[in-house]
């Protein structure tokens, strides 16, 4: 299936990070505290230029007051929803060596922000 949007699995994450950020009322640097992170490391990781591994999900559970659980159900219902509007979503890897040879352009944050929160 021909895609025209994509979006890959890290910046979802992070989209639902920031979310949960602002509705705490923290910046950046307030939550990169929490984390014992320095606030670059945590604006890669909203960005989905990083990872979370386990750790920092429960790391971020904590410091954000929201059960790891929920965090893990509001990425999983992002995924479907965004696949749901025929978003290709798919590792950064994936996404770059996409073989049907067009090219995709990925979604902004703002963007995936948008679609998520809907």
């Amino acid at each position: 299936m021909p895609y025209k949007h994509a979006a890959h699995i890290d910046a979802i994450f992070g989209q639902i990070i920031v979310k949960h950020r602002t509705h705490a009322g923290l910046d950046q640097a307030a939550l990169a505290d929490r984390l014992n992170l320095h606030q670059p490391a945590l604006s890669r990781l909203e960005r989905g230029e990083s990872p979370a591994n386990m750790s920092m999900l429960v790391r971020l559970s904590v410091a954000l007051g929201v059960p790891a659980a929920r965090l893990i159900t509001e990425f999983e219902a992002a995924l479907v929803k965004l696949r749901s509007e025929d978003i290709k979503v798919a590792s950064k890897k994936e996404l770059s060596k996409d073989s049907s040879g067009l090219a995709l352009a990925l979604l902004g944050g703002a963007a995936l922000a948008f679609l998520i929160s809907r």
